[in-house]
């Protein structure tokens, strides 16, 4: 009777063990997590790299806020971050974005994973677009895509001011159908283009009356011709804006054109006289006399 006991004791003991080791084993096998989200945003820490592997600082950046990165083999190079006082975690990662832009590279969002390149590649991938214009508080240094439309101003007229404006890895070009412009370049510099261009994307400037005198063809025809001209350039344009006043009158008596326009309308009706006020257009010379032969 004592054995058969002794035999159940052992038999229990055995089934208790088994049962600790195969709970044991389901902790060990479930996977480390990191710290939440509503940790990592709560929590504070500073920031002291002294020319440290780029790499390194990217790795400690991607433990530090969760985020997955892709990087470019170009990506190379040391860093230097002092940061006396401590940061929040995303204010971390916008001192990441600014290192990386400082270094000539930047990040790309490609789904669950953020690439980081070189940036004057990264204007060739696919890079936030964005619409309208929008003004953000504490903009980024990543690449995006601006789409600006203007109300007034000449798209082309705006792009030649604003490509100086623009860094060495951006680009702005000028869709002139719509009087769109598309910018790629740096968040934070695109907001302060977007500044720029609230300035001057205002009504055209008040019309002002200059006389154009001609030396050789006739102050009617040519009013005629500049007039058929203009209209052409106008309904090709599209435009969606309100068109500044343009008028041209011609006077004969000491032939001239007395034109009524802005600024750019009057510097291409310049243009265009300086073009057409040749001898070689029998219909728009003066008769003085004899025909030319």
């Amino acid at each position: 009777m004592a054995r058969r006991e002794v035999h159940q004791c052992m038999w229990l003991l055995s089934f208790v063990l088994v049962l600790i080791v195969s709970l044991a084993l389901q902790v060990y096998a479930q996977p480390e997590r990191g710290p939440s989200a509503d940790v990592r945003s709560n929590k504070t820490i500073s920031m002291d790299f002294d020319q440290v592997d780029i790499k390194v600082f990217i790795k400690f950046i991607s433990e530090l806020t969760g985020k997955n990165f892709v990087v470019d083999d170009k990506v190379r190079g040391k860093v230097t971050v002092l940061s006396p006082s401590k940061i929040s975690v995303e204010e971390a990662y916008k001192v990441f974005e600014s290192v990386l832009e400082v270094n000539g590279f930047t990040t790309v969002p490609a789904g669950k994973v953020i690439k980081i390149v070189p940036s004057v590649e990264a204007r060739q991938k696919s890079v936030e677009l964005r619409r309208q214009p929008t003004f953000v508080p504490r903009p980024d240094d990543r690449i995006i895509t601006q789409i600006m439309p203007l109300l007034y101003a000449d798209s082309q007229e705006v792009r030649k001011l604003l490509a100086p404006l623009v860094s060495k890895q951006g680009v702005v070009i000028a869709y002139e159908p719509t009087d769109i412009l598309i910018i790629t370049d740096f968040q934070s510099n695109i907001q302060r283009l977007l500044n720029i261009v609230e300035e001057i994307d205002v009504e055209f400037q008040e019309a002002t009356i200059t006389v154009i005198p001609l030396d050789h063809a006739s102050a009617e025809s040519l009013a005629q011709k500049v007039s058929v001209l203009l209209e052409s350039k106008q309904k090709t344009a599209k435009r969606r804006r309100a068109e500044p006043p343009l008028k041209i009158v011609p006077y004969e008596r000491i032939n001239v054109l007395i034109v009524l326009a802005d600024r750019l309308n009057t510097q291409m009706i310049k243009g265009l006289v300086k073009t057409l006020d040749q001898h070689s257009d029998p219909a728009l010379c003066v008769n003085k006399g004899s025909p030319p032969n």
